[in-house]
């Protein structure tokens, strides 16, 4: 395209395409200040003239170069508007989750309406041969993400259970270093057809997650009768073969809450310095340094989500939910003196009034 008017005339937006969930207000504060602040720069650089001859018209101060101006920054600033009622427009579609993740958090209905600013929508496929694994959006807040994604077998394969499959390679990574711990679950429900399956990838970083750059490695698909399940790489006998790679930013809203102004006593050597609830996760940072004897007793820390029907219940693992005990399953990361736990089930902070930690309440303001 030659310019900006040109870019303006090639741009269009099509609501009718889109649930009409806009921004939220952060989401669109946050990207029209990105989008003019780029406006300004450019209409406030310096036009440079090296002194030989007379100075070229465009540079010259007076009405014509005042018009052109205020026209190239009325057109910026309608390219600042499109963009972000662009943005609103694919930011609508992470909201419609899948009905079979919408059940693995807990919910009945495909969109939870608390999981709001947590969501991102992606829609990125890659396609090795003849198959392709489709990432649908990103879950997540300062620690966790969970991200559902579609396995598209070659035509005419015929996939079992989700259950019964593994990967050679399913990975999480940052650009800011940080220790990560990366799990991948089925998701419930029957196949859409018989050569898809739907997983969910689950991973808890040590490092703030929001804005930073995120890569997702998926390398062959093989069935857990393989042999050498687990042991080697199965680049020849995979069922969907190929390094499936993906790259892409996280731009949702955490929306966490914190529950401590300052370092408080929760029965650790070390004062808890950190204590974090999302809908999604725990997070627990405990003041450095941190000795070697409290980060292993970190795992094991009692923790309890009080709500306000007086209902109080333990964060428990799957084993201890799966043996009849009633709480809230959950999974454990520990690295650097902090716990993460990433809830399983998707919790309404508008009824959590507190959570325990050691026996202790800590009252969400």
């Amino acid at each position: 395209m030659k310019n900006e008017y040109d870019a303006l005339n090639r741009a269009t937006v099509c609501p009718e395409e889109y649930t009409p969930i806009p921004l939220s207000g952060a989401q669109q504060k946050a990207q029209l200040e990105r989008l003019l602040a780029g406006a300004h720069a450019q209409a406030g650089a310096p036009h440079t003239h090296t002194g030989e001859g007379p100075a070229p018209a465009q540079s010259r101060p007076g009405a014509r170069g005042a018009r052109r101006g205020r026209k190239r920054m009325a057109a910026l600033l309608v390219a600042a508007a499109l963009a972000c009622c662009a943005l609103a427009a694919g930011a609508a579609g992470a909201f419609a989750w899948g009905g079979d993740f919408a059940a693995f958090l807990g919910f009945e209905k495909q969109e939870p309406p608390l999981l709001g600013e947590l969501s991102q929508g992606l829609g990125l496929t890659q396609t090795v041969g003849e198959a392709s694994i489709t990432l649908e959006g990103v879950l997540g807040d300062g620690h966790c993400v969970y991200i559902p994604f579609t396995v598209t077998a070659p035509q005419g394969t015929q996939l079992k259970n989700a259950q019964e499959y593994l990967f050679d390679v399913a990975s999480f990574s940052t650009d800011v270093p940080g220790a990560t711990a990366v799990t991948v679950q089925a998701l419930p429900g029957e196949q859409q057809a018989e050569n898809q399956l739907r997983f969910v990838l689950m991973a808890s970083v040590s490092a703030p997650l929001n804005g930073q750059t995120a890569q997702i490695e998926l390398w062959n698909m093989y069935h857990n009768s393989a042999s050498g399940a687990g042991a080697r790489m199965h680049d020849e006998d995979a069922v969907v073969p190929g390094h499936f790679s993906f790259t892409f930013r996280l731009e949702y809203e955490p929306a966490g809450v914190s529950l401590l102004q300052e370092p408080a006593d929760a029965g650790f050597e070390s004062a808890l310095e950190k204590l974090e609830i999302s809908p999604i996760s725990v997070y627990l940072q405990l003041k450095a340094p941190v000795a070697a004897s409290e980060m292993s007793a970190l795992m094991d820390t009692p923790v309890a989500l009080c709500f306000a029907d007086g209902t109080r219940l333990p964060v428990l693992s799957w084993w201890d939910i799966e043996q009849g005990t009633a709480g809230v399953p959950s999974t454990r990361f520990q690295a650097d003196g902090s716990l993460i736990i990433r809830l399983l089930q998707a919790v309404d902070l508008s009824q959590v009034t507190a959570v325990e930690v050691n026996g202790t309440a800590f009252a969400l303001a």
